[in-house]
Parts: structure tokens; sequence; C-alpha cells
């Protein structure tokens, strides 16, 4: 029997953690006024998310950002999906244009996005159901939603600064020596803040 409601009254975190505990096995929808989204659980761990949050955070931009693979390896990764049941991801990898550790790595990066999206939403409703309705997992992921929920409300409060991805920063009456900012790699990161990048 389905599991229902709204996330106004039971939020995706309390859901994620029931079946989290209960080790189930099925697919949580997600929807809002604007957007769907499919969380799928395998015993209990996270194993997949689609739909149009995940859509919108794409997988071969994630790895084009990182500069894992070309723009020419996704164009030619995303005819042979076409023609093909395979994902994105699996293909690059056979094509050996990233590794299975950047892969995972990226998969968990564009998960933890859609579900800190998705944490942001104020009205919405859900639906759980038993079974994984044909989904096959061709890259083993084991995701742990708690932790996941956990890091991305986080990340939550970090989009309330930064509510998009488009923002530049540029840095204004800053002293940039490296020992005036002690904590490791923050001297690296304030550098990009040049004004031109996101």
């Amino acid at each position: 029997m389905p599991i229902q409601g709204d996330i106004q009254t039971f939020s995706l975190s309390a859901i994620g953690k029931l079946i989290h505990d209960e080790k189930k096995t099925g697919i949580l929808n997600v929807s809002s006024a604007d957007s769907v989204t499919s969380i799928y659980f395998k015993q209990g761990s996270i194993v997949f998310i689609s739909g149009d949050l995940a859509e919108e955070l794409s997988l071969g931009a994630l790895l084009k950002a990182d500069k894992l693979v070309q723009e020419t390896e996704i164009q030619k990764a995303l005819e042979i999906a076409t023609n093909s049941n395979k994902r994105l991801g699996v293909i690059l990898m056979e094509q050996g244009c990233v590794t299975k550790e950047d892969l995972i790595k990226a998969l968990n990066l564009q998960f933890k996005e859609a579900i800190s999206k998705a944490l942001t939403w104020k009205d919405g409703t859900f639906v759980y159901t038993d079974g994984l309705d044909g989904y096959e997992e061709d890259i083993k992921l084991d995701m742990d939603p708690i932790r996941l929920v956990a890091e991305a409300e986080r990340w939550k409060e970090y989009r309330i600064l930064i509510p998009n991805d488009q923002v530049v920063f540029q840095l204004k009456d800053v002293d940039l020596r490296p020992n005036s900012l002690s904590t490791e790699g923050v001297y690296d990161v304030m550098l990009l803040a040049d004004g031109n990048r996101t």
C-alpha cells in the first residue's frame, strides 16, 4: 500500500529516515506545482534520482564543470544513449572518459543538489510505492539518505546566500595575503572570486 501525504506535515527528511530505518526498496515521488522528482531506494539506501531536478542538474554539465569530460565526448555519449538503454554516465565510463570514482562523486553531488532543492519547497506532495518499477542498477551507489538529507539541509542554508549558480562573486577591500587567511584552502577559494566566475 502506498504511503502518501504532503511535505508540510511530513518532511522529506522524516520520510527518508522512515524508508532508511525500515530498509525499504521502492520509489519516492515528490511533486511541487512545477516539478516532479523520483528518488529510488534499495534496502533503505538511495540508488538513483530522476525527474525535473535531476535533469536540471545534468550529469554531463557537472562532469564538464570539473573538466573531466569534453563537450564532444558528452555529445557522442548522448548519441549512443539514444540508441541504447544505457545511461550517460555508464557510457562515458565504458568509453574511458571518466573513472567510476569520478562518476560516483558527480552523481553524489547531483543527488545532493536535487534533494537540497526539493527541501526548499514550501508546498508539495509525496507518494512512496514499493518496488523499483523496472529500474536496473547499472552503477552501484549506496547513499545513506539520512546523511544525504543532512548535507542537503546544510546546503539549503547556502542556497539562501547563493540563490542560483549564475551569481558572480567579487572581492572588495580584502587583504589577500596567504597569512591573512589562515584556514586551509580559503586563500585558494578567495582567489577565484574575480568578478567574472560564477
